[in-house]
């Protein structure tokens, strides 16, 4: 997600309750496909099989370029090491974004084909526990009808959760709450840089 919310996306009046998957194939071409909720668990053999999450990592850009990096005010999202892929899943206004790639690179510095705001930093990295396959189906079940909103349901409350379901227990599990301070002023911090990026342009 390039910017974590839009104005008009602050209250979710966007959410889609979709999964966007951009598949970047090794001849530099991507492959998009849209999945409501039905169909996510129709196709889901499509989507991904049974490879084992091997490493889950949590990652921070910023939300909006030429600004400098918040504290609380950025976009969050995850990247996965599994059997053969890398991918990379994230929540923003409209949509859960699943990518995958042979290269690390291209989920974790790219958002659907184009450079993610830089810079893009690891929060933390654990080993991963379940598979691709138990991954979406949690979203299937849990997240696609979980309205995107600045406050409440935001891509840090989605990266937090997912993190904490996959990987390994014996790392130790944050507790959405004990984030939920942080998290909070980073919504309004948000805000705020929305509506300076949009002041300038006028």
């Amino acid at each position: 997600m390039m910017m974590s919310g839009s104005i008009s996306g602050s209250k979710g009046g966007k959410w889609t309750s979709q999964l966007r998957t951009y598949f970047y194939t090794e001849n530099g071409k991507i492959e998009v496909n849209r999945y409501s909720l039905q169909k996510c668990v129709e196709d889901l053999h499509r989507i991904t099989n049974s490879e084992e999450i091997q490493y889950i990592g949590s990652y921070r850009c910023p939300l909006v370029e030429n600004i400098e990096e918040s504290l609380f005010a950025y976009h969050q999202f995850l990247v996965i090491e599994t059997t053969n892929w890398y991918w990379s899943i994230g929540k923003d206004s409209e949509k859960i974004l699943l990518q995958r790639s042979k290269r690390k690179d291209c989920v974790e510095k790219c958002k659907e084909g184009q450079p993610r705001y830089t810079p893009v930093t690891m929060i933390d990295e654990n080993e991963g526990r379940g598979s691709m396959r138990d991954l979406i189906k949690f979203i299937c079940g849990n997240e696609l009808d979980k309205t995107y909103n600045l406050l409440d349901d935001n891509c840090q409350h989605f990266a937090e959760r997912l993190f904490n379901q996959f990987k390994k227990p014996s790392q130790g599990t944050r507790s959405p709450n004990s984030t939920f301070p942080l998290i909070l002023v980073g919504s309004f911090l948000i805000v705020l840089l929305i509506v300076a990026k949009y002041k300038q342009k006028f």
